[in-house]
């Protein structure tokens, strides 16, 4: 059986990118928002991770959450590749603020 090519590698991490994306929306109840931009060193680039859950209960305020990454930084790993790590990492990062947030907060008396 031939070796997938390199298009078919990067198609299946931006596959499994955008499933970690969908199922963290899904489990979270909110939207995932990934903003690229350019930085001032030439071929570097600032990534960043947003999450919003719109329906927070009355008095809370909204939720949110994001992480910021830079790329490359350090490692060798092709974009697509650690894009797919970071949405992973960003998804554990989510997992952690709601049993955070679903704590009990004190008691009052």
């Amino acid at each position: 059986m031939p070796r997938p090519s390199k298009t078919s590698q990067e198609l299946s991490h931006l596959r499994s990118t955008w499933e970690e994306m969908a199922e963290a929306e899904l489990i979270h109840g909110g939207f995932i928002r990934v903003v690229i931009r350019p930085m001032a060193r030439r071929g570097v680039f600032h990534v960043t991770f947003e999450f919003e859950r719109p329906d927070t209960p009355v008095g809370v305020g909204e939720y949110k959450a994001n992480t910021k990454f830079q790329y490359p930084n350090g490692s060798d790993t092709l974009f697509i590749p650690w894009l797919w790590k970071e949405s992973l990492r960003f998804g554990e990062y989510l997992d952690a603020a709601d049993v955070e947030l679903k704590a009990p907060q004190g008691i009052e008396g």
